[in-house]
């Protein structure tokens, strides 16, 4: 019986002893961090627009299609590839007008709305691009984003500085937790996030097509970032 008794009491120093040495295994750190890189845009995207309204569905759509061609040509003409001009949106529908009761409204002719977004791969022709799809009969210009075209030569730098950020913060916990790291037990990384610079131009570029003014761009800067959770063992 004493020898069963003893042989318990073992068993537990031992449950309790491994149970200790796993707790103190397994204390962690864990925190996150963001890496920003602010860079210049090599890159823009132009959405423009013809938006026609004419007596027949048939008038609309030839109208705004003889327009949308000549705009695409003479951008072609002004050295952009075809292949950077891509159809966004195109709409056929009906205009009415109201009357003041509650008659059902009379059809006063259809409208086609045809976009495109352009793609300017050298940001200094911005203007032009814009300036000369008004010149040839754009009705809209909707919006110009400018963006970095390629994101993994900037990869590195931005999660360096993810990761600096990361052990920063857990060196400073640390210290005031009064422990000491040990190491790294785990990175995880999200998609890194380019936040390009958007420009909401919406304006009707009728009433500027016979002002003789270029039209000034101005880019600004792009962010591309990242997060990172660091693991650290203490």
């Amino acid at each position: 019986m004493k020898k069963c008794l003893t042989g318990l009491v073992l068993l537990i120093m031992m449950i309790t002893f491994s149970v200790s040495s796993y707790a103190a295994a397994s204390g962690e750190i864990v925190v996150n961090g963001t890496g920003v890189v602010t860079v210049a845009p090599d890159i823009a995207y132009v959405s423009l627009g013809v938006s026609l309204i004419a007596p027949t569905a048939q008038d609309a759509q030839t109208k705004n299609a003889l327009v949308m061609s000549q705009i695409m040509a003479d951008l072609i003409n002004d050295g952009l590839n075809k292949k950077d001009l891509q159809t966004s949106n195109f709409s056929l529908y009906p205009e009415y007008k109201y009357n003041k009761d509650s008659e059902p409204g009379q059809i006063i002719g259809y409208r086609v709305t045809n976009q495109v977004t352009v793609t300017v791969r050298e940001i200094s022709k911005v203007g032009a691009v814009i300036d000369l799809a008004i010149k040839a009969g754009a009705t809209n210009i909707n919006s110009v984003i400018f963006s970095v075209s390629a994101t993994e030569e900037w990869r590195n730098k931005v999660i360096e500085a993810a990761v600096t950020e990361a052990r920063a913060k857990a060196d400073i916990m640390a210290k005031a937790a009064k422990v000491t790291i040990k190491r790294v037990l785990a990175i995880n990384e999200s998609s890194i996030n380019v936040q390009p610079v958007q420009m909401d131009a919406m304006f009707k570029s009728a009433s500027l097509r016979n002002v003789a003014v270029s039209t000034p761009i101005e880019a600004g800067d792009v962010k591309i970032t990242v997060d990172i959770q660091m693991k650290f063992e203490i």
